[in-house]
């Protein structure tokens, strides 16, 4: 007997809570669909049945974060399109932080074996998200009318992906990694801004700026200066 429409969801749902669930203990995508199988509790061909590959289990955890990401966004309230980039990035880290294990372990996958089908996944679906930002912030005159949608988008995706690299490597603490994230989306936005966006930016970058130079530990350098003194 065929799986209702509402059913055969519920049970790929689950598969994919399952496989997150794997990534998050393993550290990595690197489990087998019979581990899949054996984590979700069902026969080792129901993975195939319902989703056909492991890459498509992948695929369907990556869409998964991205709508719960967007769903979380949803609900805040913003000021202006520059501030919902903002706010978005800021809940970058929010989100990040509530469950690290399983970010570290799905940005690991993004240079395993399976890299880069997953790393494409990731990166198509974050040029389109990220990009209504800019289109948005240009279109309301906060950004300079100049700018290139696009090759904007792939800088800001940089700064947060290497943001959030360095506080999944170097295990940032989460006030850390807020104040990082912060000052570098607002750096980069800065540089084009339209000039009463910038003003307000610039005295955000000075704040934060100070804020992390303050939190961070001196270096050996550093010490062995002071000690000389």
């Amino acid at each position: 007997m065929a799986l209702s429409a509402e059913r055969r969801s519920a049970r790929i749902a689950h598969l994919v809570d399952s496989a997150r669930t794997l990534v998050r203990e393993s550290g990595d995508a690197g489990f087998s669909m019979t581990q899949l199988a054996t984590r979700a509790g069902v026969s080792p061909a129901t993975p195939y049945n319902l989703a056909g590959s492991k890459g498509e289990i992948m695929r369907l955890v990556v869409r998964r974060e991205f709508e719960d990401f967007d769903a979380r966004l949803g609900r805040i309230r913003h000021a202006s399109p520059v501030a919902e980039l903002l706010d978005a990035t800021a809940l970058v880290v929010t989100h990040y932080s509530a469950d690290p294990q399983f970010y570290r372990g799905l940005f690991r996958a993004t240079l395993g074996m399976e890299a880069s089908e997953i790393h494409d996944q990731m990166l198509a679906q974050g040029r389109a998200f990220w990009a209504g930002f800019v289109r948005d912030a240009v279109a309301a005159g906060e950004l300079e009318a100049f700018i290139a949608v696009q090759p904007l988008t792939d800088f800001l995706l940089r700064i947060i992906g290497v943001t959030t690299q360095s506080w999944l490597a170097e295990n940032w603490s989460g006030t850390r990694f807020a104040l990082e994230m912060a000052h570098g989306i607002r750096l980069g936005v800065a540089a084009v801004a339209a000039a009463p966006v910038r003003l307000r930016l610039v005295a955000e970058i000075a704040e934060l700026g100070a804020q992390i130079e303050h939190d961070l530990p001196a270096s050996p350098t550093h010490t062995a200066v002071a000690a000389t003194r």
